[in-house]
């Protein structure tokens, strides 16, 4: 065999074989566009807002900074689902597959209560940050409202691990996109008072991602209970709280929804020190 035989069959199996390039592609390319839908709803959000005025952007990059840090922490327990979706479906006891989707969704559900208590506490806490009056008044009514949206978003997560743990990443891609795509719609006719819609400029932005948020948990809670769905992996038979799984979920998901909070907290007072120097500074 020569050199160059040799390495074409090295590198057609890297490529070929199971687990190689072309399946790693497969998998994680999808999610690679299904988290730039999250970057896109936001930017949207921002861009539109500038519009209005800079201290409305700065505003809403500084408020929905705190808030995605405040949920960073449960947003990463309800990801690590998808580990345990995928080591049964590995395993092939896709029985218990449907037991693991709903304790996803009972721990999403449980953080929920915490989520809208922040609400009444946010104008007190983002004063802490110094900012303008102006600012202020912006960045409580946009984190406000987001935070109604709030538990929306660890659904949603919770229910896209059912797909992602499997490895069928192109559901996560397309449900994604299409909250994007509904969040820009929205955000047109509620910042600027189009369609019918009234003008609310950074209440309309933060409302208009809401409401995507909360279609996109709508959706994926109800995919997986299709008959199919139903049939082979126990989406309906497992929705009695298992307080065992559940315990687990939470003890291997807590340092990786740690590790995101650090993550984000970090970045996000570093957005709050920057806003101490002037609202032309965050835009």
């Amino acid at each position: 065999m020569t050199l160059t035989t040799a390495s074409t069959e090295v590198s057609s199996s890297w490529w070929q074989r199971p687990g190689g390039g072309r399946e790693v592609l497969r998998v994680s390319a999808p999610l690679v566009v299904s988290a730039l839908s999250w970057t896109i709803m936001t930017f949207v959000d921002r861009v539109m807002l500038n519009w209005v005025s800079s201290t409305a952007m700065a505003a809403a990059f500084t408020s929905s900074a705190a808030w995605f840090a405040m949920l960073s922490l449960p947003l990463g327990v309800c990801s690590y689902t998808n580990t345990f979706v995928a080591q049964y479906d590995g395993a092939g006891e896709p029985q218990h597959i449907g037991q693991v989707f709903w304790q996803a969704i009972w721990i999403a559900l449980g953080f929920a209560p915490i989520v809208l208590l922040a609400i009444p506490l946010a104008p007190p806490l983002l004063a802490l940050a110094r900012h303008g009056s102006e600012a202020l008044h912006y960045e409580s009514q946009y984190f406000q409202i987001l935070c109604i949206g709030g538990p929306a978003m660890l659904l949603a997560q919770s229910g896209a691990a059912f797909y992602s743990g499997r490895g069928q990443t192109w559901v996560v891609m397309i449900v994604d996109a299409a909250a994007a795509m509904l969040n820009l719609v929205l955000d047109y006719c509620w910042i600027f008072g189009h369609c019918g819609f009234p003008a609310w400029g950074v209440a309309g932005a933060a409302w208009a991602t809401s409401v995507s948020l909360c279609a996109k948990a709508v959706v994926y809670l109800l995919l997986p209970l299709q008959r199919a769905h139903r049939e082979r992996f126990g989406t309906l038979r497992g929705m009695r709280p298992d307080f065992e799984l559940m315990r687990r979920i939470l003890y291997f998901g807590g340092p990786s929804g740690l590790q995101m909070l650090l993550d984000v907290a970090g970045f996000t007072a570093f957005i709050i020190f920057i806003g101490r120097i002037g609202d032309v500074q965050v835009a």
